[in-house]
């Protein structure tokens, strides 16, 4: 992959209505699967917690992640094509599990489908170890450690 280093001008917060169209065309580029994505989307940014990664006021990633009380679950991370193979995915990564850390989750979950080879290289680069396999699915679990700083 290598990562063709990610610039100073990317700034990674916690996302906004006006960035819901953003959002939506991010992920219907990295996940085509999901029906009616539009409201997929929209009723994810409502319910879970997402940031964006933005690069000159547009919206070039984002991750999504629902809180349980000290679990977290990371529901999707996607990077515009434009942009991918620039580090977006990696600092995303880093933000979130930070922020995880900062509100005391200490076990964060994810499903990934098999052939996702690059997700599935971040994950693993973050710590992450794949505990189940099922059909084309594949889960990861990351136990966080109170004294972790990505």
């Amino acid at each position: 992959m290598g990562d063709r280093g990610v610039s100073e001008n990317i700034v990674i917060r916690r996302a906004e209505p006006k960035d819901i169209p953003f959002i939506i065309r991010i992920g219907k580029e990295a996940f085509p699967y999901i029906q009616d994505p539009d409201n997929f989307f929209r009723e994810r940014y409502h319910r879970s917690n997402i940031f964006v990664a933005e690069k000159g006021g547009t919206v070039i990633g984002f991750v999504d992640v629902e809180v349980d009380r000290n679990k977290a679950k990371l529901a999707g991370i996607a990077v515009d094509t434009n942009h991918r193979g620039e580090g977006i995915g990696t600092e995303l990564m880093k933000y979130v599990l930070n922020w995880l850390g900062s509100i005391n989750v200490i076990a964060v979950s994810l499903i990934t489908k098999r052939d996702n080879v690059t997700a599935k290289r971040i994950y693993e680069k973050f710590g992450f170890i794949k505990i189940k396999e099922d059909d084309d699915i594949e889960t990861y679990l990351l136990v966080l450690r109170s004294d972790r700083k990505v």
